[in-house]
């Protein structure tokens, strides 16, 4: 957490010999001072602010003489039996004894902490294990009004998972929260932003992965920013549990667009049900835009997207539903869309004999309801086994997403094979194959008690099976939505 002028970095160590309370103390708040615009050797904040409990700072008023801390104190500084956050004031030989602050109901069963007071000590951002979480630790927010705390409220299923939401960070005009999540990769944690549509604090946009180079295969937590620079942890390539990280805000430059050329042919490429128009772009890079509608309403709908290819570019679709992205040309990317509310949508996009430069995909989403069936194509199995073939994943990673967009929803799983065996060979088979699909699901941390399945064999085919097309049809892995 840096201090308003720039000058101090504080951050907490754990188990450092210096602590408090020496290895075994869960973590003291430490600083690093900027001389000669380097920053020093950190040592341990002066003044009663580190006790044997966790201490961590989760801002500063905006002249700095405040500090707002993770925690209650006693009036000695020793940790109290009660929880919630408390301020600090700044003196000529370090900081005084923490004065206390109740946020009611406020209840962290969690050891990983973390959050964000606003300068002008308003909104309180943070996450917690407790009462009403979607799965561990949820983000959320209480508001200063006038001289108490409000009770907190959960950010809601936009943002929070049945994985962990940790480290959040809101941004000046407390329109924009960063936080981190594992809900990728139970095993690391990226960052991820999103912003607030109105004033009930939830109502988000779909998160966006904010992708390299912050993001990595380590885990990076507590992202923050300061004027032109952005910091943040990571374990990538660390010198030990997570360092400190700190690289300059990337700028953004406006250019107005250029007007289509006269020679511009327009063309139609059909991918899926979508409509394609074609400029020539200036840039080298293929362009691809469009609209997210509701299928059955034609309403927008704000989405996320996401292309894989040479290159992976995380996109959000606005309110009125349009998006835009640029691509490497002469290329193959798959895309992924989803929305709360919605079943994702999965498609590939072969750029490789393409010529024009600039694409409109239309993309319509099915809004969910009970007793929807959703096949399941390209989940492609080695024949007459239940073992997945590779290009399974994108559209199982699919499925993963639509049941960490919708956290309520529970599915059950169909598995059907054609006529060719005995009828009891199949039925095996099939139920093989759907307890496959439903490992591979848990296996991304989404609750077994959400998915179940049946094997049928061949006994509800819905093609022929006196051809190989028709048994090809046959031979499938569906779902059915049973709880919204």
């Amino acid at each position: 957490m840096l201090t308003p002028d720039g000058t101090e970095l504080y951050f907490t160590v754990a188990k450092h010999p210096l602590n408090f309370s020496g290895k075994n103390d869960l973590g003291d708040i430490w600083v690093s001072r900027l001389v000669d615009n380097k920053w020093s050797a950190p040592s341990p904040a002066k003044g009663i602010i580190n006790n044997s409990a966790y201490n961590a700072v989760l801002g500063f008023s905006s002249d700095g003489q405040k500090m707002f801390l993770y925690g209650h104190y006693n009036f000695d500084g020793e940790e109290a039996g009660s929880q919630g956050i408390s301020v600090s004031r700044r003196t000529g030989v370090g900081w005084t004894v923490p004065h206390n602050e109740a946020v009611p109901a406020f209840q962290n069963k969690s050891v990983a902490t973390g959050g964000h007071i606003t300068a002008d000590k308003t909104v309180f951002v943070f996450s917690a294990d407790t009462g009403g979480t979607y799965g561990k630790e949820d983000i959320f927010v209480s508001l200063h009004v006038g001289t108490k705390w409000t009770e907190p409220k959960n950010l809601g299923a936009v943002i929070n998972t049945e994985n962990q939401e940790l480290s959040p960070w809101l941004s000046a005009d407390t329109k924009t929260l960063y936080f981190a999540s594992n809900s990728s990769s139970p095993d690391n944690f990226d960052v991820f932003s999103c912003e607030r549509l109105d004033s009930t604090w939830t109502n988000w946009s779909p998160p966006k992965n904010l992708g390299a180079p912050i993001n990595s295969d380590g885990r990076e937590l507590f992202y923050s920013t300061f004027a032109n620079k952005i910091f943040y942890t990571s374990t990538f390539k660390s010198d030990g549990l997570g360092d400190i990280r700190e690289i300059k805000s990337p700028k953004v430059e406006v250019v107005p667009a250029p007007e289509p050329k006269k020679d511009s042919i327009p063309k139609k490429m059909p991918i899926a049900e979508e409509t394609v128009l074609v400029v020539k772009p200036d840039n080298g890079l293929t362009k691809i835009f469009g609209k997210i509608t509701d299928s059955e309403t034609g309403g927008a709908v704000a989405a996320n997207l996401v292309f894989y290819g040479p290159n992976v570019a995380f996109v959000l679709a606005s309110e009125a539903g349009n998006y835009e992205a640029e691509l490497l040309p002469k290329s193959k990317y798959s895309v992924r869309a989803e929305s709360q509310g919605y079943f994702g949508y999965f498609a590939k996009i072969n750029l490789t004999k393409e010529k024009l430069r600039e694409f409109e995909i239309n993309i319509k989403l099915r809004p969910i309801a009970i007793g929807m069936t959703v096949n399941l194509p390209n989940v492609l199995f080695k024949q007459s086994t239940s073992e997945l073939l590779p290009e399974s994943n994108d559209e199982l990673d699919m499925v993963i997403g639509f049941l960490k967009y919708n956290p309520t929803v529970e599915i059950e799983l169909a598995g059907h094979t054609d006529n060719v065996g005995g009828e009891e060979a199949s039925l095996k088979l099939s139920q093989e194959r759907v307890d496959v699909v439903k490992k591979y699901i848990a296996e991304s941390g989404i609750s077994a008690k959400r998915v179940k399945g049946i094997g049928y064999g061949g006994a509800n085919p819905i093609a022929t099976n006196t051809n190989e097309e028709g048994r090809r049809q046959n031979r499938r892995v569906e779902f059915k939505i049973v709880k919204k």
